[in-house]
């Protein structure tokens, strides 16, 4: 029997209706592991992913793999947004087994829960030399039986791995970690492209602020340089949604041209913010239009009639990739003058068999709008005209699915970024939309105690608050304290601070992400490291040197010291990938 029917998740939801008999995560499902001695086919996926939606038709629904599944597996399905905590630790296990990392994340596991086989997205078939779920499933199944031994040691040696790897042993501080990540991060910089590193290419939007914030403290002309190449590469790139507005998730190239098309919540918040700082250093005019042109997305479509935003829009529409988003050759002919064609070859990078036909997925002959260059004077009213008749073009297409819970700690980080917008460009309407935000998490996302919960839906809040969701939360009623001046915001970021010294805290390790171990995962983690999204320790950090700072608090000053020389020792091996903790450390005074 499927299990996921009364799931709050858009995501287990879509599987509501497979053969699979899946169980959503928790004890039910690994009792009957134990129980009956079964693997645990863990699948962890989320609404808006492309290739989950495409494992999901192929293999969940088909009746054959279905049996195969049920017969041999305890099979669980987990929304990775909903519990980051879970994703992150069998992340962490595909990374050390397979050296792999991505969605659908694919985790075989004994009743124990402790990994032995790991995989992200397995076609129905065996092709191309990888193996398919037809012909893996049985063999998963065979080992489990007559190998039991060397899989369970297999097992164990990865506990022991992760366990390691969580430990976090300190190492020595350089005296300046803020040039060593300067250094780390020029090193790595692209200037052909605008982009740290090669394909695939993820917006860095921490990184971007350390060194605008290098800038400002040194004067050192290489990090604004650097800062505003890849601004304006994500910016005139496929990375942004040129006739549409909001920025897509990364690209899957090396020069921002093809995007994997989903758009998240927590990408136009740290996008902003990004550019909000790039355009107070700046000025730059492209930059102002992004941080309008993004905000009035959000607005318009991310935003609930309740007051908080969704978590994303899809990637597909009706199981194509980039459907919505992409043009061929013919209807881009069908909207355009032959003038206005002459101009989308020539600035919009259009071609006549597609500038995205080697990607597979996409639709045949795709074009994806992007800008080769900044147009000139005679251009820019050409272009507006251009990319209005495209929205109105695209208006007749199925739009993407939304995945609409609001995160507790996505939200967070809106609201911050909000905030910070409105007060730069003195609107107060931007300001406004951060307090309503506010007002449906602090309405309806806290229990009785005032303990927050992660998620909600339909009316419905589920899902223990986790770090990020107190450390975010808190950083966006700092900004709406300084945008409004209202005590209130302040004291109630003061109290989730205080709930994650009271409930997360460990004072040889740091924080930890969850707070209730009495649902022990294979391993406790300590974030340190930025990622998709900044370290909650980090913010965390940052939180306390604010409150430090607005309150003229020994206490938070005392409580954000601790913080710092509990962290920095721990990412001196590796300051760029905890750029936001340098940041929060620096307003601390410890850099």
């Amino acid at each position: 029997m499927n299990r996921l029917a009364d799931s709050n998740s858009p995501y287990l939801l879509d599987h509501s209706d497979n053969p699979v008999e899946w169980f959503p995560w928790g004890e039910e499902a690994w009792a009957k592991a134990r129980n009956e001695d079964l693997p645990v086919f863990l699948s962890i996926g989320y609404s808006s992913c492309h290739w989950c939606h495409v494992m999901e038709r192929e293999s969940f629904r088909d009746d054959k793999i279905a049996e195969l599944l049920n017969e041999s597996f305890v099979c669980i399905k987990v929304d990775r947004e909903e519990r980051p905590d879970i994703d992150a630790v069998y992340m962490d296990a595909a990374m050390a087994l397979r050296g792999i990392g991505g969605w659908p994340l694919t985790i075989v596991a004994t009743p124990a829960g402790k990994p032995f086989f790991a995989a992200t997205y397995i076609p129905r078939e065996s092709m191309y030399g990888k193996s398919g779920l037809l012909d893996l499933l049985p063999e998963v199944a065979r080992l489990w039986r007559e190998e039991r031994r060397e899989v369970e040691d297999t097992a164990h040696r990865l506990e022991e791995v992760l366990s390691t790897a969580t430990s976090t042993q300190p190492s020595l501080v350089p005296g300046d970690l803020y040039r060593e990540a300067f250094r780390e991060a020029a090193d790595s910089f692209n200037d052909d492209t605008g982009s740290f590193g090669t394909a695939p290419l993820f917006p860095q939007a921490n990184l971007l602020l350390f060194l605008l914030d290098h800038y400002r403290r040194t004067g050192e002309k290489r990090a604004l340089e650097m800062v505003g190449s890849s601004l304006r590469a994500m910016r005139l790139g496929g990375l942004y949604d040129h006739v549409g507005s909001g920025f897509h998730r990364y690209c899957t190239d090396g020069r921002w041209l093809i995007p994997h098309f989903e758009k998240m919540l927590y990408v136009q918040a740290l996008l902003l913010m990004a550019y909000l700082e790039g355009y107070r250093l700046t000025s730059e005019p492209l930059f102002q239009t992004t941080v309008e042109e993004v905000v009035s997305f959000v607005l318009d479509c991310m935003a609930t009639g309740e007051g908080g935003f969704i978590t994303a829009l899809d990637a597909d529409i009706d199981g194509e990739e980039g459907g919505f988003y992409t043009w061929t050759h013919r209807e881009l002919q069908d909207v355009l003058t032959s003038g206005q064609m002459e101009l989308a070859h020539e600035l919009l990078g259009v071609r006549l068999h597609g500038n995205a036909r080697l990607t597979s997925g996409l639709p045949k002959g795709a074009n994806v709008i992007h800008l080769t260059r900044l147009p000139g004077p005679g251009e820019r009213e050409e272009l507006d005209q251009m990319l209005e008749r495209l929205a109105e073009a695209r208006k007749t297409r199925p739009k993407p699915s939304r995945d609409d819970k609001v995160l507790t700690d996505h939200n967070g980080l809106m609201i911050a970024a909000l905030v910070r917008a409105g007060r730069i460009f003195d609107r107060a309407d931007w300001i406004e939309a951060a307090r309503r935000a506010a007002a449906l998490i602090l309405g309806e996302m806290a229990d009785e105690e005032g303990r927050l919960l992660h998620s909600y839906r339909s009316g419905r809040a589920s899902v223990e608050g986790m770090l990020e969701d107190y450390a975010f939360l808190a950083m966006g009623l700092i900004e709406l304290y300084l945008g409004t001046t209202e005590n209130q915001y302040l004291l109630r970021a003061e109290d989730f601070i205080r709930q994650v010294w009271e409930h997360f805290g460990s004072p040889e390790e740091g924080m930890y992400r969850t707070a209730d171990y009495a649902e022990k995962l294979l391993c406790r983690q300590v974030p340190l490291r930025d990622g998709a999204m900044v370290s909650g320790n980090a913010v965390t950090l940052w939180d306390a040197a604010m409150l430090a700072r607005l309150t003229n608090s020994k206490d938070w000053e005392a409580k954000a010291d601790h913080l710092a020389r509990k962290l920095l020792p721990r990412v001196a091996s590796m300051p760029t990938a905890a750029s936001f903790l340098l940041l929060a450390a620096q307003l601390q005074g410890r850099t």
